[in-house]
């Protein structure tokens, strides 16, 4: 895969529409951003004299630590008391191929999705991306002096958006992994918690969201285009292509 020289430039406005400021209401509902009912209404309104609460519901991303039995948890930003539009926390996610997964989909989520202005974060996404010098797990592992004898033991705790030498050229842990994984093959799911087709991978909002700029994370940031190598590694690897080896060490 090749990195184009223009798409630094859309990195750079991309980190910066992650990060604060006021946002115009989020269409993408319960995957990578907020959801929001109506496009006409602002997700942070509450109940009061103007009209009924408005849910907005913020999911964390999916996780199944051994087999493919997803949970997560999802929560009413405006705490409407209501569940009329509640995302389903509980599915059955597809076995996408890991190894596929590892050589051809976590490079470009790591590149294009892992600031932490952005998916590199714990907090307020669906999509959490771990990465070299930007996020790495915590309470997971103390890492052991690396391979070239340059890197001091550390705790992963000390590696939050650090480009200190373990935390940026030790390889994603086991842990990590898995739950880049995880929350990854997540988005082979329709709202309804039932897997998006083959033949609709292009639907999922891992591709739409980076692809039309939609939802206020991603307004106006196009990441790829539709003939592009990114595109095409995540609408294979959605539609269920495998990769009988990896041995590239992320």
């Amino acid at each position: 895969m090749t990195f184009r020289p223009h798409a630094l430039f859309a990195l750079a406005l991309f980190v910066s529409s992650c990060g604060g400021g006021a946002h115009p209401p989020d269409p993408c509902a319960g995957r990578i951003c907020t959801t929001v009912d109506a496009s006409s209404v602002d997700a942070s309104a509450t109940a009061d004299a103007s009209g009924p609460c408005v849910e907005s519901w913020i999911c964390t991303p999916w996780s199944a630590p051994s087999g493919n039995a997803g949970t997560r948890t999802c929560t009413d930003e405006n705490a409407c008391g209501t569940t009329a539009s509640k995302p389903v926390e509980t599915a059955t996610l597809p076995a996408l191929d890991v190894n596929f997964y590892q050589c051809n989909v976590e490079p470009v989520l790591d590149r294009s999705c892992a600031m932490v202005g952005c998916h590199g974060t714990e907090n307020g996404r669906a999509l959490r991306v771990y990465a070299r010098g930007r996020l790495r797990i915590t309470g997971d592992s103390t890492w052991p002096v690396g391979a070239t004898g340059l890197c001091k033991a550390m705790s992963s705790e000390l590696c939050i958006a650090s480009t200190d030498c373990g935390c940026a050229h030790i390889p994603h842990t086991a842990v990590e992994w898995r739950r880049n994984y995880d929350a990854a093959r997540g988005f082979a799911l329709a709202a309804d918690g039932q897997p998006i087709a083959p033949a609709q991978a292009a639907t999922s909002e891992l591709i739409q969201q980076p692809l039309i700029g939609g939802g206020y994370s991603h307004a106006g940031i196009h990441m790829f285009d539709a003939t592009s190598n990114d595109y095409a590694a995540l609408e294979q690897w959605l539609s269920g292509a495998t990769l009988a080896t990896c041995t590239q060490n992320n």
